[in-house]
């Protein structure tokens, strides 16, 4: 279910990205609002109307551990460069 991704992801440089199921959308919380995201594929979702500089779209990856729990969220922030991944804060 969308509630597995729920949770906060940590990146030391790049801070916190808070993912929340909402009305049975998985949402971005930013700011205070909840930012919808767009299913993708698989464990890929995507900000609506945010193409980036070379036409992709900016998604958001999700990875699992060999539990099948997910615990990772990468994002393709800049071409050409790795995947920022920020880590799955553990409860």
């Amino acid at each position: 279910t969308l509630k597995e991704y729920n949770g906060k992801y940590v990146h030391p440089a790049f801070g916190d990205c808070i993912i929340r199921e909402n009305n049975g959308k998985l949402c971005l919380e930013a700011e205070g609002a909840l930012i919808p995201l767009e299913h993708w594929q698989y464990d890929a979702f995507a900000l609506k109307d945010v193409i980036m500089p070379d036409g992709s779209k900016l998604l958001f990856i999700f990875g699992m551990n060999n539990k099948g729990d997910i615990n990772t969220l990468s994002m393709p922030l800049e071409a050409g460069t790795d995947p920022i991944v920020f880590e799955k804060e553990v409860k």
